[in-house]
């Protein structure tokens, strides 16, 4: 019996199915298939077309961009306390540069200001940290 023929009951689960197609523990003799081997056609040796380190495809993926003023590490009774008016000291000092991430990894440092009612981030440096053989910044 495979999952395709078994019949659902209430308060049944369905049979676990092993990776030849039958339920496990079944040891019934299955068919023997035979593996053909694969083929790939030849490429001719033709190097591939267009710069390597083109990019342009990427320009219009979405990324979330987000500033770090700073963190704070709190008892769960000091932080049930908080409510209106409620202070929370911050791992940062006054002046410090803020954090701008991108997709939670850190690209650049600046100072806060304000455009139009609204805050900012002034870019005062751009961090080249470079994990796992990729640099967070695009050099061109």
């Amino acid at each position: 019996m495979t999952r395709r023929d078994h019949k659902s009951v209430p308060g049944e689960a369905a049979p676990t199915v092993d990776v030849a197609g039958g339920p496990v523990g079944d040891t019934r003799p299955r068919s023997k298939s035979k593996a053909a081997p694969v083929r790939f056609t030849d490429l001719h040796g033709q190097p591939a077309t267009g710069d390597p380190r083109d990019v342009s495809f990427l320009y219009d993926i979405p990324v979330q961009v987000s500033v770090r003023l700073g963190g704070a590490r709190l008892l769960l009774r000091d932080l049930l306390g908080l409510g209106p008016g409620s202070v929370v000291e911050l791992d940062r000092m006054a002046g410090e540069p803020l954090e701008v991430l991108v997709n939670g990894r850190l690209l650049a440092r600046g100072e806060a200001v304000v455009v139009n009612g609204k805050f900012g981030v002034r870019l005062t440096e751009l961090v080249d940290t470079v994990e796992d053989g990729v640099s967070p910044i695009a050099k061109e």
